[in-house]
């Protein structure tokens, strides 16, 4: 650990943590879904250095990754679920599908993957690209909202 960084205090290590950790691999997150198993390393890497004391201590984690998730008003930091961040990154590239028709992401996929049927009832084969696998993964969390909309 850099010297700078042994001075840092609870809201400095916060603001590092959400500023440079949790934004790193946002424009992944927004084009593929990430392995679980990435997600998980990331957050684990995220908690050891919110506990980390000093650089010969381990630290101890005194709260669990959900309790540090929660909302500030709930009693937690705020930090980022990194899978749920994941689809709904994922599913808001879905709704961009659903509400705009005309635009060229839409028409591309539109030509490519559900020619004969909608965008919320298309069926994902293995043929198909890691980003509209990703994509229709993310539209599991819409589903519900869409058919609220058009009721």
């Amino acid at each position: 650990m850099p010297w700078y960084e042994q001075f840092l205090s609870r809201v400095g290590k916060e603001v590092l943590i959400k500023a440079v950790t949790m934004t790193m691999p946002n424009y992944a997150m927004s084009c593929f879904k990430l392995p679980n198993n990435l997600c998980k390393e990331i957050e684990r890497e995220i908690i050891n250095y919110w506990w980390k004391g000093h650089k010969e201590h381990k630290g101890i984690h005194w709260v669990g990754w959900q309790r540090l998730c929660m909302m500030k008003e709930a009693k937690g930091i705020g930090f980022q679920d990194l899978m749920c961040f994941n689809l709904a990154m994922l599913a808001k590239i879905g709704w961009w599908i659903i509400k705009h028709l005309e635009s060229l992401l839409a028409t591309t996929f539109w030509d490519k993957y559900y020619r004969s049927s909608d965008f919320m009832s298309v069926v994902g084969s293995c043929g198909t690209s890691v980003g509209w696998k990703g994509i229709l993964q993310g539209r599991k969390n819409i589903r519900g909202r869409h058919e609220m909309a058009y009721r």
